[in-house]
């Protein structure tokens, strides 16, 4: 490489990367999806592939101050289990949960701990050259020999790369989920995981809605197929303190949760000897 070409190569490491800088990205640019938005992340343990996971955006929603995002993600996840090596076998999972995003105006580092031995901000480029921010901190230990993370954001991609990693001990372990594909509208990157390809799709009509969501005061459970008189529902807390006991014996039935403090909540519905598990945001 001549001199000049690595001088500017240093130059672009300098001043090129760093230009992105930790200001001029939100939490509102990061976390900016659509509905019908998708995702999908490798997982790793230690460089091995051990699974996936696949996102979509089904829901989405603002607090009535337009401070806070709410959103409604399904989410289809296989993990490889290693019981006895060399043999293996495949666990699936599937769910829906509600994340929400505060401070959308505030910088992607706000809040931020800066651990042990500071906190470096990272710049890089990822799928389809799309430019990420991020940082790497110690949390634990000394500045040799501790548990170390790191994370990459990027504008409607969220966090595109997570890795946990225990590093100067015996043994060394490091977990990673990294981006691998994304759709957004019509734009589509990378390579979409193989094994979701034998995997049904969630089938979203399993013969109830629950709504509004978020609810302030009257949440309705809505019966498409009324076949079960005893069904119910039972509400509970974050911490798991259970808050409301009601029967479901109508297709259409109103709970008054008006008297429950603002905050997230669980429910568990009983239909047909199963019990579904949803979580509703009160305002």
């Amino acid at each position: 490489m001549s001199v000049m070409k690595l001088l500017y190569y240093l130059i672009f490491l300098l001043f090129g990367l760093n230009s992105f800088s930790q200001d001029s990205i939100s939490i509102r640019d990061v976390f900016d999806f659509d509905i019908g938005d998708v995702f999908h992340f490798d997982f790793s343990f230690q460089s091995m592939p051990l699974g996936a996971d696949r996102k979509k955006i089904l829901e989405k929603y603002y607090s009535p101050q337009h401070d806070t995002l709410y959103y409604s993600i399904e989410k289809y996840s296989y993990r490889v289990i290693i019981e006895d090596y060399p043999d293996y076998h495949f666990e699936f999972s599937t769910d829906t949960n509600l994340v929400y995003y505060t401070n959308l105006d505030s910088s992607i580092f706000y809040g931020i701990e800066e651990g042990y031995c500071g906190m470096d901000t990272l710049s890089d480029i990822i799928l389809c050259e799309k430019e990420a921010v991020g940082y790497s901190v110690l949390y634990s230990g000394d500045c040799w020999h501790g548990t170390y993370y790191r994370m990459l954001f990027s504008k409607g991609l969220g966090i595109v790369d997570s890795l946990e990693l225990a590093a100067g001990e015996y043994p060394n372990y490091s977990r990673e989920f990294e981006l691998s594909y994304y759709k957004k509208g019509t734009e589509t990157c990378g390579r979409p995981d193989d094994m979701f390809t034998s995997i049904p799709e969630i089938k979203h009509d399993i013969g109830f809605k629950i709504y509004p969501n978020p609810v302030y005061n009257d949440l309705i459970v809505e019966f498409s197929n009324r076949n079960n008189s005893d069904s119910h529902i039972n509400i509970f807390n974050t911490i798991g303190e259970l808050q409301l006991i009601s029967n479901l014996p109508d297709a259409i039935n109103t709970l008054d949760i008006s008297n429950l403090k603002s905050g997230i909540y669980y429910i568990q519905l009983f239909m047909d000897n199963e019990r579904i598990i949803k979580k509703i945001i009160k305002y």
